[in-house]
């Protein structure tokens, strides 16, 4: 049976208290079972140690460390075990503690030591005393234990007073010898003996204050690192006073910062003996020592046999925390996933290796983020105004939650950032970090208008499949990735709620991923022609594309538009130039980029250019259907760079069973983009559905959220297939036809190359080098820079690849002079 938890999310700041009953089936039971096999431990130690003797020699413990870091849950089930273990013979729950040993033994307890509520001149042992006295205060005040005989009442207090006299010599030692010699001497005798006092005044507490023979006090002490002041000399208090039969000690907190205070308190006694001169310090006692002392000291006073660690987050399985019909929630990852989507539309990508950055944190963050999620009603109820507050109050917690990944100066860099600068900023923030990653031709530009969302998709693509979960920059990527995806997600909700925001959606306008990071999405015809992006720059009948465009109707206007990405010459370089390519007039275009995903990214991105130039006369239908869409799931999804980048992957594994038909292979590249958005829209929304059933993505949604794809597919426009079909027939431009056959063939084996001037410059770049050999690295990087079709045949060819030789460094590397020779072969080729 799965181990689960049950949050209250209206009291979910309490520490949850567990009944003994649910330790079977808690996520703590592990906990829980280690601490009771410690109690016996304990017990047993206890009970076969001779007087004194062995307790003196240091080797009885009685602690039991309940470790981990903040929000962890060491509270929770340390006070969970220790109320089960004084209430195990009054209840009637079904019994954890079974053991006669435990069953026989009485515990008592006193209230919950939390150190960081010190006012920092208070000892650890002065607490416990004035804790121990104020229950048997409350006991004789309302009279719960009248079978307190009056002599030992007296005996006890007068046991009360004793250990607090000691304690005051103790701590006040220059007072002692403004009195009387023989007072002071005597004074002196009886403080020294302040552990053997505390003994007889905790078994006195103990006979007084429980029923039975076998007695112990358990004292708790939660947070103990918190006071960090205070650490070292509450542990002494503990190693010298509290190491006895017949307590029992239960401690909450993280060893680590434990360790830390003890080495502070260390290197300030070290420090003081030198007269707080450092220098001197260090050349004397070697800083790797203090930390070797401090680790001795910890691990001494709480042995690691007697340390339960708390689990990670990761590692539950949270079956029960949010009250919800037909949930089928299997582990925290999961529910933390489909939780933000219902509650805000935020989608985060899952991989069976890899965990929600949520889950990095700990259990506190966790069920804090669960009850801002429970107070916020589902999205798909249609406010857009609750969703953005929804959305505004998320973006405030993530604000804090992700201090602990990210520096607060990039934090608010994305969330407060302009929409016109949120891509600029991105990919300059990237570049600090996976610079390698990114080409020059992104992060070397000048207006960043021309930084699109496809480039930032892109980018984030790219290192996501190059970067391991056990990356020192994986966590930072991850919370980087997220604060693009939440501003995003203003942004979107933001443009729902106004009233024109046909006007306004012109900032998506992009392909779904920059094809500079994503090649062949879909395999090239038998003549090479790309089927996924390609360029045109021909006539369609003798007509310009401005009159292509006009004379379609406006539904047809629509659809074809939907598939554009941009129109206007478009050149890899485009992101150096200091005006926007996409403000052109519409009647001097000359050439078109095409898309098949700009039908999924931004559908509408090019039509508000063709109301703009007068091609559609009436868009009140158009401007209707925009705000369906942008209300739509669909919407937010695909401008959501994680689910775009699983869209892609479930788009292509369509792509190729649909392909394997032989009937599909005879189709027009018409017919084949209405079979990819039927049919192969269809079979990935189905695999994203089987991975994120929470989605429930279907077609006949996506077609009434955006209806232009539903006319392409049902009905059958011989002008739009001809103007399509000829598109795809005659596409041209800045783009080399790659060759990726692996067959030997020399120079003849590859395909024609259109980008000549790129050619030429590589020929250039190879001359003026002087070193006769080079890495493999150093050229892809440059082709790559220049063109990134031309990189390919450099690259990925057989022939080319024959040029390659193992150098003395084990690195691939290029002769330079060969490669000149080969690429001048294929200069005259084409020229």
């Amino acid at each position: 049976m799965a181990h689960s938890i049950r949050i209250n999310l209206t009291d979910s700041y309490r520490i949850k208290i567990e009944k003994s009953f649910e330790f079977k089936n808690s996520i703590f039971k592990e906990v829980y079972t280690a601490a009771k096999a410690n109690l016996l431990e304990i017990l047993n130690d206890a009970e076969n140690s001779s007087a004194k003797t062995e307790i003196v020699n240091n080797s009885f413990n009685n602690i039991i460390c309940f470790a981990g870091e903040r929000g962890q849950g060491k509270s929770s089930s340390m006070i969970s075990f220790l109320t089960a273990l004084i209430e195990k013979n009054t209840s009637n729950d079904e019994k954890f503690f079974n053991e006669e040993k435990i069953k026989r033994v009485n515990f008592s307890t006193i209230e919950l030591i939390d150190p960081s509520l010190f006012k920092g001149e208070e000892t650890l042992l002065e607490i416990i005393l004035a804790k121990m006295f104020s229950k048997f205060k409350c006991n004789l005040e309302n009279r719960s234990n009248i079978n307190i005989q009056d002599d030992h009442r007296r005996q006890l207090v007068n046991l009360f007073q004793e250990v607090f006299n000691n304690l005051r010599y103790i701590n006040n030692r220059e007072s002692i010898y403004t009195e009387d010699s023989l007072d002071a001497l005597i004074k002196l005798s009886t403080s020294s003996n302040l552990k053997e006092s505390f003994e007889k005044l905790v078994d006195k507490y103990l006979e007084v204050m429980s029923i039975g023979d076998n007695k112990y006090l358990i004292i708790a002490i939660d947070d103990f690192d918190l006071n960090t002041d205070g650490v070292h000399d509450m542990l002494e208090d503990i190693r010298r006073f509290l190491i006895t039969k017949n307590i029992i000690l239960f401690i909450a907190c993280k060893l680590e910062q434990l360790k830390e205070a003890v080495e502070a308190n260390i290197y300030s006694e070290y420090l003081a003996q030198v007269k707080g001169n450092s220098q001197i310090l260090f050349n004397v006692v070697d800083e790797k020592e203090i930390k070797r002392k401090a680790v001795k000291y910890v691990d001494k006073l709480i042995p690691d046999s007697r340390r339960i660690n708390l689990p990670d987050v990761s590692r539950l399985d949270l079956k029960k925390i949010l009250e919800k019909k037909n949930s089928g929630f299997q582990n925290a990852n999961t529910l933390v996933l489909e939780t933000l989507y219902d509650r805000l539309s935020l989608f985060l990508k899952k991989e069976d290796y890899q965990e929600s950055i949520f889950l990095k944190a700990n259990l506190r963050s966790l069920i804090s983020l669960l009850v801002r999620l429970n107070k916020i009603e589902y999205f798909y109820k249609n406010n857009s105004l609750k969703h953005y507050e929804a959305v505004i109050e998320f973006k405030n917690y993530i604000r804090d939650f992700l201090l602990d990944f990210l520096d607060l100066d990039q934090i608010d860099l994305i969330l407060q950032s302009d929409i016109n600068l949120l891509n600029f900023r991105v990919i300059q923030t990237l570049r600090l970090y996976f610079y390698s990653e990114i080409p020059n031709e992104i992060t070397n530009i000048k207006n960043y208008n021309l930084i699109q969302n496809s480039d930032v998709y892109g980018v984030f693509f790219n290192i996501e499949t190059q970067i391991l979960d056990d990356d020192v920059n994986y966590d930072w990527f991850q919370s980087f990735k997220l604060l693009y995806i939440v501003r995003q997600l203003l942004y979107r909700i933001e443009l729902s709620q106004v009233s024109d925001s046909f006007e306004l959606d012109i900032f998506n306008q992009s392909d779904l991923i920059n094809t500079k990071f994503i090649r062949d999405v879909l395999p090239k015809d038998e003549k090479r022609r790309s089927r996924d992006n390609f360029r045109f720059t021909e006539k369609v009948d003798n007509l310009e594309i401005f009159e292509i465009i006009s004379n379609l109707n406006d539904i047809d206007k629509s659809i074809l538009a939907a598939f554009i990405v941009n129109l206007g010459q478009f050149r890899e370089s485009f992101r150096a130039l200091n005006h926007n390519i996409f403000d052109v007039s519409l009647e001097n275009v000359s050439t078109l980029q095409f898309s098949l995903f700009s039908f999924f990214s931004a559908p509408y991105s090019l039509l508000h250019k063709l109301t703009n130039n007068y091609s559609i006369k009436d868009n009140s239908d158009l401007k209707k259907n925009h705000k369906i869409w942008i209300e739509s799931k669909f919407y937010y999804l695909f401008n959501n760079v994680d689910f775009v980048m699983n869209f892609y992957d479930e788009f292509i594994k369509s792509y190729k069973g649909l392909s394997k038909d032989k009937q599909f292979k005879d189709l027009s590249y018409y017919d084949i983009l209405k079979v990819l958005l039927n049919e192969g829209l269809k079979k990935a929304f189905k695999n994203l559905n089987d991975k994120y059933s929470y989605l429930d993505l279907s077609i006949e949604d996506y077609y009434e959220a955006f209806p232009y794809a539903k006319i392409f597919v049902e009905e059958d426009n011989a002008d739009l297939k001809r103007i399509i079909n000829h598109i795809y027939e005659e596409q041209s431009g800045d783009k080399i036809v790659r060759s990726m056959s692996l067959t030997p063939g020399g120079i003849n084996e590859i395909e024609s190359v259109n980008n000549i001037d790129a050619l030429k410059s590589l020929i250039q770049f190879l001359k003026n080098r002087k070193h006769v050999s080079f890495e493999r690295k150093t050229l892809e990087k440059y082709v790559r820079d220049v063109d990134s079709d031309l990189r390919n045949i450099i690259m990925e060819t057989k022939h080319f690849n024959s040029l390659f030789k193992s150098g003395g460094n084990k690195q691939a590397v290029f002769n330079r002079d060969r490669l000149i020779i080969e690429l001048e072969k294929l200069l005259a080729k084409n020229g």
